[in-house]
């Protein structure tokens, strides 16, 4: 997951199962923000920032065993996609940090 998407969640604030905007760094949830009551929930400084770097290096070990499942799988879409990839790495890198620092 990456960025900000929505989800219907019970709020602990509100009670209400309503829309919310949740924010991921990798796989790491960063902040929820209820849409009815507008309460906003952010994951422990210390802890973000740990769980995002214990993610980030899970997610760097185990990219080259990823490329080559999707090789096996897809191998013309996989080839054809890597550049792409290559070049959308770095700015989704710097948005998950920024997102995991601004918090």
């Amino acid at each position: 997951m990456q960025g900000r998407e929505t989800a219907v969640l019970q709020c602990g604030s509100c009670g209400e199962e309503s829309e919310h905007v949740v924010q991921y760094a990798g796989r790491v949830l960063v902040f929820t923000k209820c849409l009815n009551c507008q309460l906003v929930w952010h994951h422990n400084e210390t802890d973000l920032r740990s769980a995002y770097a214990h993610d980030l290096s899970s997610r760097v070990a185990t990219k080259p065993r990823r490329w080559v499942r999707r090789l096996r799988r897809r191998p013309l879409k996989t080839v054809l996609e890597l550049p792409a990839a290559m070049v959308a790495q770095p700015a989704k890198f710097v948005r998950e940090v920024l997102a995991v620092l601004r918090r």
